[in-house]
């Protein structure tokens, strides 16, 4: 595939990101996670070589970029970035996958992937309740018939009464 980011237009650079993203795709559904994220790796080099300031989505100035291609080009940097945040959880660098979904936070507040992502880093491994609780809630108020964090919010309430239930005991134990 084509490495060379430089004098493809920006409908070029889409094409080229949308194939590095689909071998990813690919190798990470038979468990390559490396393939898949030298993939997506590949494809967030060329998203990045479209805009001045990456965290911003501030577009180089000598880009010539319809608003099409501008939102298409955000699309894919948060969806690829969210790609490679699963990856690092099925890698269990929890660290990594935490940071690549504040990436896509800080451009899409309200992208409902990375804050359910966010929000089972922090409830299976961060043991941060109340924020994943807070990430979770926030998933439901933009997608409120989303099945799958609803069931999150359900086991938090459960593991929390958990914790306060074996919190109770104990003092209980000590009390007598």
């Amino acid at each position: 595939m084509e490495t060379n980011t430089k004098l493809k237009t920006p409908r070029e650079r889409i094409e080229i990101i949308q194939k590095y993203k689909q071998t990813g795709n690919e190798a990470f559904k038979v468990g390559d996670y490396k393939k898949a994220f030298q993939n997506y790796h590949f494809a967030i080099m060329y998203t990045k070589s479209v805009f001045e300031k990456p965290q911003t989505m501030i577009p180089v100035q000598s880009e010539k970029l319809n608003e099409e291609d501008l939102k298409e080009f955000k699309s894919l940097h948060a969806a690829i970035t969210l790609n490679m945040a699963l990856i690092h959880i099925k890698q269990e660098n929890f660290d990594k996958a935490l940071k690549e979904c504040d990436q896509v936070l800080e451009i899409e507040k309200d992208n409902v992937k990375a804050l359910y992502r966010r929000g089972l880093i922090h409830m299976n491994h961060r043991h941060d309740i109340d924020k994943a609780r807070a990430d979770f809630n926030k998933a439901l108020s933009l997608e409120p018939n989303n099945d799958a964090i609803k069931k999150e919010l359900k086991r938090l309430a459960s593991e929390e009464k958990a914790q306060d239930d074996n919190l109770k005991a104990a003092y209980k134990k000590m009390f007598l």
